[in-house]
C-alpha cells in the first residue's frame, strides 16, 4: 500500500463570510486537512460570479491563501455578464494575485461556459494557457428548474449539469479551437465517461455530425478528477477510459463533510487497480505538472 505524504485536494471550496452555504474559515479548514494527510489545497469559490463581485470574491482567496502559503493556493473566479471585466479579470488574477488559473462554472444564470459569447474571454484564456477548474452550478439555468427529486439534488444534478455543459462544449469543437486551455472536470466527468461510447456513435444516426474519433479525442483531453468517485468499480472503468495520467484527486471539502475525505484517501491507498507509481500520479504528481506547467516552482 502506498505511504504517501503528499497529498493534492484539487476539488476543495472555500466560502466568504457572508454566502449562506457552509460556514467555512481558513483556519479550521487547515485542521482538519492536516489530520487527513493533505498537504496542498487548492482553493475555488463554487458561488455565482458576476462584474459586481468577481474582485471581492478573487480577494477574499488570495486572503486565504496568504495566511497558509506553503499549503494553499487559489483559482480565481471569472464572471460570464462582461466580457471585458471577465479579460481583465484574467489579467489580474494570473498577474497580481499569482494564481496558477480560474475555477469556473459550468453556467451562471443562463450562460454556460460554451456560449459562445464567451469566445473573446476563451481566446484570452486560450492565449494564456489557462488552467480552468470547472464546477457546476448549484443555481440553476431557467431551462432545468423542475424538480424530480424530493431531496438534495446534488445526488444528480450536479453531474447533469456537468455533462450538459461539457458536451455542448465538445459538440461546438471548442477543445479543438482552444487547444492551450487544460481543462479539470469534477465528480469523474459526471455522466460523461459513461455515456462516451454512446455519444460517439451517435452519428450513425445522424444525431451528430463528428466522429467517434473525434469525440473521444476530445473528451480525453480534459483531465477528471475522482470526488465522490472512490470505488474499485469507476477506478477501473475510469483508468480503461481516460488513462491515470490524466487522473486527480479531490474531496469536495466542505460539501462533502470530514468523514469522506478520510474514506476516499483510505480507498485509493488501499485499492489494487492502480499500482503505487499510478496512486502518486493521482494524489499528487499529476496536478503538480499542471501546475508547474501554468508558474514556475512548487508550493
Amino acid at each position: 500500500m502506498i505511504q504517501s505524504h503528499r497529498i493534492t485536494d484539487i476539488h476543495h471550496h472555500a466560502f466568504p463570510p457572508e454566502a449562506p452555504v457552509h460556514p467555512w474559515n481558513i483556519y479550521t479548514d487547515k485542521q482538519v486537512m492536516e489530520k487527513q494527510g493533505i498537504t496542498q489545497i487548492i482553493l475555488s469559490c463554487p458561488l455565482p460570479v458576476y462584474k459586481e463581485n468577481v474582485r471581492q470574491i478573487n480577494l477574499f482567496l488570495a486572503k486565504q491563501t496568504d495566511i497558509y502559503p506553503e499549503n494553499y493556493r487559489m483559482l480565481g473566479a471569472l464572471p460570464y455578464d462582461d466580457i471585458g471585466a471577465a479579460i481583465e479579470e484574467v489579467s489580474y488574477v494570473l498577474d497580481e494575485l499569482k494564481a496558477p488559473g480560474f475555477g469556473i462554472n459550468t453556467h451562471i444564470d443562463d450562460t454556460y461556459f460554451s456560449d459562445d459569447r464567451l469566445e473573446p474571454l476563451f481566446e484570452e484564456l486560450n492565449r494564456r494557457h489557462a488552467l480552468l477548474f470547472l464546477h457546476p452550478q448549484h443555481k440553476r439555468a431557467s431551462g432545468n428548474k423542475k424538480l424530480l427529486f424530493t431531496g438534495n439534488d446534488s445526488v444528480y444534478e450536479y453531474t447533469f449539469d456537468t455533462t450538459r455543459a461539457v458536451l455542448d462544449y465538445v459538440l461546438k469543437e471548442k477543445t479543438e479551437r482552444w487547444k492551450d486551455i487544460r481543462i479539470i472536470l469534477p465528480h469523474a466527468g459526471g455522466t460523461i465517461p459513461f455515456l462516451a461510447h454512446r455519444i460517439a456513435i451517435s452519428g450513425e444516426w445522424k444525431a451528430i455530425s463528428h466522429s467517434e474519433e473525434q469525440i473521444y479525442t476530445a473528451l480525453k483531453c480534459f483531465y477528471y478528477d475522482l470526488t465522490l468517485n472512490h470505488c474499485d468499480r469507476n477506478y477501473q472503468f475510469m483508468k480503461e477510459f481516460v488513462g491515470t495520467d490524466h487522473l486527480l484527486f479531490g474531496t469536495d471539502y466542505p460539501n462533502s463533510g470530514i468523514r469522506t475525505p478520510e474514506r476516499d484517501i483510505k480507498t485509493l491507498k488501499e485499492t489494487s487497480v492502480f499500482t503505487d507509481i499510478e496512486k502518486a500520479d493521482i494524489l499528487y504528481s499529476n496536478m503538480e505538472k499542471l501546475l508547474n506547467k501554468t508558474s514556475p516552482g512548487d508550493f
